[in-house]
């Protein structure tokens, strides 16, 4: 393959992961901007770091070393440069992930307990809770987003799989900005805790954004 032919994808992939970098870092100073320090900040993070625990535990693994090498064959052996078996590739993988992502729904109380101390307060163990159920959708995604990603990529279309994290921290930035302006600000209570910076939410708040009134 020449150089000029490299170049181009080459250069996609360079500005994809600068930017990529970039929006990354807003995304991390949105989050704090929303979410705060300590106990809020770090329900958050149990909740967001499980989908990709799973994730990777128990079927990620299988989709990177079985399942791209045998359609990467089949795009090159198959007279239809293996469409078709992508396609049912594709479809198994988002009917397992589906499934997976609904059991580790509604088993997220499970899930939580098996990374925090048994001494975890209530409140701050259901916040972690609802957030766990808020983000582990994203095994779906996951999944999803590595099957047409590697599809892409045999096929030398490489600017849309480096540019979709880029779509996600631009929703993450503009989500965590909108918390930030939409919920009341939370004044620190007298006796037990600062509501934000403590994790005492009230129930729903990590649910929905409420335009303040």
């Amino acid at each position: 393959m020449s150089e000029r032919v490299l170049l181009g994808p080459s250069a996609v992939m360079a500005v994809g992961t600068v930017t990529s970098r970039v929006t990354g870092i807003v995304r991390d100073i949105s989050m704090t901007a929303a979410l705060g320090f300590f106990l809020v900040s770090d329900a958050f993070s149990l909740g967001n770091s499980l989908p990709n625990m799973i994730y990777i535990l128990v079927i990620g693994g299988a989709l990177n070393a079985v399942f791209i090498p045998q359609l990467v064959r089949r795009m090159k052996d198959d007279a239809d440069d293996g469409r078709a078996y992508a396609d049912r590739l594709i479809t198994l993988t988002a009917i397992i992930l589906f499934v997976l992502s609904v059991l580790a729904i509604v088993m997220a109380p499970l899930i939580v307990t098996l990374y925090t101390p048994s001494d975890y307060p209530q409140n701050e163990f259901d916040l972690a809770v609802a957030f766990t159920r808020l983000c582990l959708p994203q095994i779906f995604f996951y999944g999803i987003y590595t099957m047409f990603g590697q599809v892409l990529n045999t096929r030398g279309k490489f600017g849309a799989p480096m540019f979709a994290p880029i779509a996600n921290n631009i929703v993450a930035i503009s989500t965590f900005r909108c918390s930030s302006i939409s919920l009341e600000p939370l004044q620190p209570q007298k006796e037990t805790c600062h509501r934000v910076r403590c994790g005492c939410w009230e129930q729903g708040q990590p649910w929905v954004l409420s335009p303040k009134r």
